[in-house]
């Protein structure tokens, strides 16, 4: 717990860059969406993440959240995202993970959200 209250506070006072990149071209909000980590999301985007950035695959955070099921969490990122419909470097969306990774309930979010249903990846797959 020490490490992760270091961190915030670390965020809160804006002595890092909220946005800073790994190897794999992703941010801390990428990290903690992927894990399902919905405070430390909350707080990233409170703090002023940037929501539409991209890692190395084109994957936004919205991407990694509906990739690995965390309900919640695309739930907060989806209520604060712009582009629930933003493919990655394979053309999928959102919902593409989602419902590729069979994660029913996660993939219900984005279409309450009006994500588009017939958008077709790179390999000619759409989301119906």
């Amino acid at each position: 717990m020490g490490k992760r209250k270091n961190s915030i506070l670390l965020v809160k006072s804006r002595r890092v860059h909220i946005d800073i990149r790994n190897s794999f071209n992703e941010t801390p909000l990428h990290v903690a969406t992927c894990r399902g980590q919905t405070q430390i999301v909350y707080r990233l985007l409170s703090a002023g993440a940037n929501l539409n950035l991209q890692d190395k695959q084109g994957n936004t955070a919205l991407h990694k959240a509906a990739a690995s099921g965390h309900t919640q969490t695309v739930e907060v990122v989806i209520n604060k995202s712009s582009f629930p419909d933003i493919q990655n470097k394979t053309g999928k969306t959102p919902l593409h993970l989602a419902i590729k990774n069979k994660h029913t309930e996660t993939a219900l979010l984005p279409i309450e959200m009006g994500a588009k249903l017939n958008i077709t990846d790179s390999k000619g797959k759409k989301t119906t």
